[in-house]
């Protein structure tokens, strides 16, 4: 699928979209650029950057490979054609077998989740203490209009306990998001869910991965040691981070860094200080 229709599916979100030579932007905060399709590892020449600055952006965010400027970082793909239970660790394979056990995972339209999902959307967002950037129609509407977008749920019986939104892209499917209702998570909806979709794209000769977000700013999280133990691995990238020229001295500063660090520590349920922390944190290692 052609990064073209990815640019479709953001701009129906309501994303400001911009192309340049290696890669695809979008803002993902206000003033605020992150370089899609995710999984490709660009490079980008200051020349190919500037005209983001010259609009007043605040900065870009990409991957690059290995040996590019940046912070030493990891995407999380999973390559493996014969994944299958035996490639994971027995407690894993006994939580996939119990989650198939109550589940049965089927992919799903749009309407549907529309429909029947906003309470799992919101109380994943509650557990994981984020705010959602969408509208809940605005975003299945684009989801609905997107033929690169695919959803699979976890049932049941009737209910929906786990839901999964990818986009095709470039050989690869890029899982977006992942949601669950927290009093069924005892019959590992999630794990049955990852599994039965990971076993059925790695199983299409077409597709060369899955992937399924990159290192978080704010560091190893359980989401990640989740997706590692469901078969997916570090693949080694830089994260690499251009801030507009004006910011700069003022992210970089030790007082700066460690005044954001005091109030992230004060304010946990803060998303907006977490982040900003986690920027500030990646700049003064060098990812910027």
């Amino acid at each position: 699928m052609n990064p073209s229709a990815m640019a479709d599916f953001f701009e129906r979100l309501g994303h400001r979209v911009v192309r340049t030579k290696s890669s695809y932007w979008y803002d993902v905060r206000r003033r605020f650029y992150l370089g899609f399709p995710h999984h490709r590892l660009i490079d980008p020449s200051p020349d190919e950057l500037y005209p983001f600055f010259l609009r007043l952006n605040g900065g870009v965010r990409y991957s690059g490979p290995p040996e590019s400027p940046g912070r030493q970082s990891y995407a999380l793909v999973c390559r493996d054609r014969r994944y299958d239970l035996d490639l994971l660790s027995s407690n894993t394979r006994s939580k996939v077998r119990r989650g198939l056990k109550h589940c049965t995972v089927e992919q799903l339209e749009p309407s549907y989740i529309m429909a029947h999902g906003k309470s799992v959307h919101d109380d994943t967002l509650r557990r994981i203490r984020i705010h959602d950037p969408y509208p809940w129609e605005t975003y299945w509407r684009a989801v609905k209009e997107s033929n690169c977008v695919a959803v699979w749920g976890a049932l049941i019986g009737k209910t929906l306990t786990a839901y999964l939104v990818a986009v095709l892209v470039e050989g690869c499917w890029e899982i977006l998001v992942v949601r669950s209702l927290s009093e069924f998570l005892r019959c590992y909806p999630n794990n049955a869910l990852l599994f039965t979709v990971l076993r059925q794209m790695l199983s299409n000769p077409q597709i060369g991965q899955v992937f399924f977000g990159a290192e978080s700013l704010e560091g190893l999280s359980s989401i990640d040691e989740f997706k590692l133990s469901m078969g997916f691995v570090k693949s080694p990238i830089r994260q690499r981070i251009v801030l507009h020229p004006f910011l700069r001295p003022a992210l970089c500063n030790p007082l700066a860094v460690r005044a954001v660090g005091g109030l992230a520590h004060r304010q946990p349920q803060s998303e907006f200080w977490r982040k900003l922390d986690g920027l500030t944190a990646f700049v003064a290692s060098g990812g910027a």
